[in-house]
């Protein structure tokens, strides 16, 4: 009996020992970038190039399949924008949604988010469907995006 009770103590601690324990900020973090990122997809259905270009922290890298975007300034970011928003307008978007959003903080003021994005026009079509990774960093108070990468839905990355 004795033998069992050591065995289970020892795995116990074994098993204590190897939770990473979680820092104080990582519970508000986690919040604050979910928040951030809901407004992202709020502002991008409204189809606003100026009101999507305040979600970002410049410069700003874009990797959405066709190639790898750099927008240095905020200044710049409208002549990305604009055809983006001439897009989604066609395709008649209502609103964009994640299916799955998983967030991990880097630091105090570093997170990366993963999330399955569906796009969804006025009458409740999905009209696109894909993963994106965002790489997000405070400015001030404010988390921004630094970085998108976009990718199929079906290789979506959980962190």
């Amino acid at each position: 009996m004795f033998n069992i009770l050591r065995i289970a103590l020892l795995t116990l601690c074994i098993s204590a020992c190897a939770q990473t324990p979680t820092n104080d900020y990582e519970q508000a973090n986690h919040s604050d970038v979910e928040s951030a990122l809901k407004n992202y997809h709020h502002s991008q259905s409204a189809l606003s190039a100026k009101s999507m270009t305040s979600h970002f922290n410049y410069p700003l890298t874009l990797i959405l399949g066709e190639g790898v975007t750099l927008v240095v300034e905020k200044k710049d970011s409208m002549e990305f924008f604009i055809p983006v928003v001439a897009y989604l307008d066609h395709r008649n978007l209502q609103h964009s949604q994640w299916n799955e959003l998983s967030i991990k903080s880097l630091g105090e003021n570093l997170a990366i988010a993963s999330a399955k994005v569906s796009q969804v026009d006025s009458e409740g079509n999905i009209i696109d469907r894909f993963s994106e990774i965002y790489t997000l960093s405070k400015k001030g108070q404010q988390w921004k995006i630094s970085s998108i990468t976009r990718f199929s839905a079906n290789q979506y990355v959980s962190l």
